[in-house]
């Protein structure tokens, strides 16, 4: 069965970026200085030009995991504040109501670790622990902690894939 993955919108516009930095990288590698016009690169050296490609495609990269992550975390978020709806059908009502948004409340708060924690069971062992690898460099990313530096760098591609196989665990919850 087909779905709606959310992760899907970001990855395509990390997709069309990395294209532009390819085409400028291309006008820059062939001397198109038409095609250079009314940008940054126009009348810079090849290599400072070629920097800032680098130095960008590293920042895009970075941005991607964070934006893949942050997605994530929502979509992960609704889906336990959703298991809490039965509690409305709990007389008193009125109760029922306020325990309800407490529970929602409560639930945005939480770190991401205590919902994989939770989801756990139904992703495997292995994926859990590599969606908290790939969590814990989007926090370095977030907050560049160098007490906190991650194991290794996640790639986009990898974030992607990780993220992507959790939510499709789990969609059927």
């Amino acid at each position: 069965m087909m779905w709606d993955n959310p992760l899907d919108a970001v990855w395509r516009q990390y997709e069309v970026t990395k294209d532009c930095l390819r085409v400028v990288q291309t006008s820059l590698d062939t001397n198109n200085e038409m095609a250079l016009q009314g940008t940054r690169f126009f009348g810079t050296s090849r290599r400072e030009s070629t920097d800032w490609i680098a130095r960008s495609q590293e920042e895009i990269d970075d941005l991607t995991v964070l934006s893949l992550c942050a997605i994530f975390e929502r979509r992960i978020i609704t889906l336990v504040q959703g298991k809490g709806r039965g509690i409305l059908e709990e007389p008193p009502l009125d109760l029922s109501e306020q325990v309800h948004a407490k529970f929602v409340d409560a639930v945005e708060r939480w770190r991401i670790d205590d919902f994989i924690s939770l989801l756990e069971r139904y992703v495997g062992r292995d994926l859990s622990k590599d969606t908290r690898s790939v969590v814990a460099y989007r926090n370095w990313v977030a907050h560049r902690n160098p007490k906190r530096q991650p194991e290794k760098k996640t790639e986009p591609q990898t974030a992607y894939d990780v993220l992507t196989q959790f939510l499709d665990r789990i969609r059927e919850l």
